[in-house]
């Protein structure tokens, strides 16, 4: 059937079947599963050049523009000189304390220039740095710091109550105030004299046994990320605005694509990131060139304005699934953008493949993800790790360069994910547990998962993580996690065994143990968990139960148009799938986070036909609260406009979290 088939997938499917009846016919005892139905492509990966280091790279930045501006935060400019001397005195900073190289170093920092000037000066003295969330619960940081072995973490005073008591600190000069006042005769900070496979960082993510577990990144790794490539333009002419989370691996993009060559990295707040006129500001006023959004954010952003990212050259999106109508809403508002889709586990250090988005792309309902980067690979295989033909779905296997030295003290775990093959002699691969499926041109489209981990506000999670803190909340007996689809995002829905303890309980509970992620947006109580034939949690079944509720919906209002409170209800229980939440409750304890926020605010302003500020949800926290602000603005509330609920939860977002400090109570 030519309408369904073309030519090229009929002679795969023949090749196919011939080579593994020739197989089966020359030893018929032979399994199926150890028998390939095709070649691995030709293309290797390649090493990078001898030679190169990140101390050499950034000691040379330093020396070429020494006095230009490395970092912009809060209109104040570092230059190269000022951050190397930074650096200087944070590595000075842990030889008094006779650390030595190889040692690991925790920090502890928000989105700030003291960060640049911790990273560097860690490595700068042979040390590999574990970046921690000041928003992760003091038992996760405490967690980490005792699975990494650090010996001390760099931080500032105000976050120091997130540490054990008994955990070495160094304050460091917030401001770099001390190093830009310093003897203007300077000498480049010299670097311990680091090897390839050195471990540059330990970086965490989620661990099926409910603990995290560190991937370890080598100095090989970072350099290939941003040696000879193509997927982006690194130079002295880039400007790039610093979106990550301290500890999320895209901010080795961020922070080694400028620093390793004369680039500004721009360093924003977290409110500039989330509010979309505030962006563009930030875009204009510092001349950004290249941005990196997980792409939640970007479809967010995207709902409010498209020609938010009129000012920028280059824009680079991942972390889950793009989103071909928001993708296809900016490149007709932004014409002459670069959009690029990049996609990488944090195993292989933050990109393995990317794609740049052309219009024939938007054609159809999944962006490719792209071919490997420079000095990368990339294979398809199936259950046996055989490699597959071009149209067939199986596993991606990734190598090069990029990928990490293994996980910190999980060589059971280390051996599973990071593997070799006998036909691919020399490489080391790592199984990304997604399925995807290679085009003849080459370039992989993204398929799904072969296993339980989903990604939730952007960060991997295992659903296995989330049920064993649920069930180490005192007196929860038993308990199940399922992630559920809601109107285009996924949200984890938690159910549990126990008596007399309440959802708000169990809630406060998890969030005092783990991070805010790692929370479900419901929690449900039941008597008992309902189980399969076979005596297995029967998850399919879990989601006809409905979350319990506190307080009766509003009462419609006498004019016959919505009040702004009964609006404003009917937009966060809509968001949050609940027929009502109580009004009074600060909006995340009633279970919103930081995308869904976003949501609810993306359809009041449609509904309002007026601009609310994202910091009125932090001024007034309540439906009840902010209503009355609302009201007392002075506008009034015109009928509800119809809202686009596909548009506004496409999927989960990777940002920090902005309103931390509120998800994680």
């Amino acid at each position: 059937n030519a309408e369904v088939y073309d030519q090229e997938a009929i002679t795969t499917v023949g090749t196919a079947l011939v080579r593994l009846l020739e197989a089966v016919a020359r030893d018929p005892r032979r399994c199926i599963r150890d028998i390939a139905v095709a070649d691995f492509p030709a293309e290797r990966s390649t090493p990078i050049p001898d030679g190169v280091s990140l101390g050499g790279l950034f000691q040379a930045a330093v020396q070429k523009h020494a006095g230009e501006v490395a970092l912009v935060h809060h209109d104040r400019e570092y230059t190269y000189r000022h951050v190397d001397r930074w650096a200087g005195d944070v590595r000075d900073a842990l030889v008094q304390l006779d650390l030595e190289p190889g040692v690991t170093v925790a920090v502890l920092l928000d989105r700030r220039p003291a960060l640049v000037a911790a990273i560097l000066g860690t490595l700068s003295n042979g040390n590999s740095v574990v970046p921690m969330d000041i928003k992760d619960a003091a038992p996760r940081i405490a967690g980490i710091l005792e699975d990494s072995g650090a010996a001390v973490v760099l931080t500032v005073a105000e976050f120091t109550h997130l540490l054990p008591e008994d955990m070495a600190r160094v304050l460091l000069d917030e401001d770099g105030n001390q190093a830009e006042n310093a003897d203007t005769a300077h000498e480049v900070t010299e670097w311990h004299p680091a090897q390839a496979d050195d471990r540059a960082a330990l970086m965490y993510t989620s661990g099926s046994t409910g603990l995290p577990k560190g991937c370890r990144i080598t100095h090989r790794n970072i350099l290939r990320l941003v040696l000879d490539q193509d997927y982006a333009t690194f130079d002295d002419r880039q400007v790039f605005l610093l979106t990550s989370s301290p500890a999320f691996d895209a901010l080795t993009l961020e922070l080694w694509g400028t620093m390793l060559f004369g680039g500004t990295l721009v360093i924003p707040d977290e409110i500039d990131i989330l509010d979309g006129d505030r962006m563009r500001q930030m875009v204009q006023r510092h001349g950004v060139t290249t941005m990196w959004l997980t792409a939640p954010l970007f479809n967010q952003l995207c709902d409010q304005d498209p020609a938010i990212f009129a000012g920028l050259g280059h824009l680079m999106v991942g972390g889950s699934a793009l989103s071909v109508r928001h993708v296809a809403k900016v490149h007709q508002a932004c014409p002459s953008l670069r959009i690029t889709n990049g996609y990488g586990p944090t195993e292989n250090t933050t990109f393995s493949t990317t794609h740049e988005i052309q219009a024939e792309d938007l054609q159809g309902s999944n962006i490719p993800i792209g071919r490997p980067i420079a000095h990368a690979s990339a294979y398809v295989v199936d259950t046996g790790l055989q490699p597959l033909p071009a149209g067939a779905v199986g596993e991606l296997l990734v190598g090069g360069e990029g990928v990490a030295d293994g996980y910190h003290d999980r060589p059971e775990l280390t051996a599973e994910r990071f593997i070799t093959l006998h036909d691919l002699p020399g490489e080391r691969l790592y199984r990304t547990g997604d399925l995807v499926r290679r085009r003849p041109d080459g370039a992989f489209l993204y398929i799904g998962r072969r296993d339980d981990q989903v990604k939730i506000n952007g960060f991997r999670v295992e659903i296995g993580e989330v049920e064993k803190a649920l069930s180490a909340v005192p007196g929860v007996e038993d308990a199940a996690v399922v992630a559920v689809d809601h109107q285009g995002s996924l949200v984890l829905h938690g159910y549990y065994v126990a008596s007399g303890i309440s959802p708000d309980c169990v809630r406060g509970g998890m969030a005092a143990t783990v991070a805010g992620y790692l929370v479900p947006s419901t929690l449900t109580r039941l008597e008992s968990l309902p189980l399969t034939r076979n005596g297995k949690v029967d998850r399919s079944a879990l989601a006809e139960f409905r979350p319990e509720t506190v307080t009766p919906p509003v009462a419609p209002s006498s004019s016959g148009l919505p009040s702004t409170e009964e609006l404003l209800h009917d937009i966060v229980a809509d968001v949050l799938s609940l027929p009502t939440v109580d009004v009074h409750r600060n909006f995340f304890d009633v279970g919103l986070t930081s995308l869904s926020l976003l949501a609810v605010n993306n359809r009041l302003r449609k509904a309002l036909e007026r601009e609310v500020p994202l910091t009125d949800y932090f001024e007034h926290t309540s439906i009840s609260t902010l209503a009355s602000h609302l009201d007392s603005a002075g506008s009034s509330t015109p009928a509800v406009a119809e809202i686009d609920v596909e548009a506004e939860q496409e999927s989960t977002v990777m940002i920090g979290k902005l309103m931390g400090a509120f998800d994680d109570e």
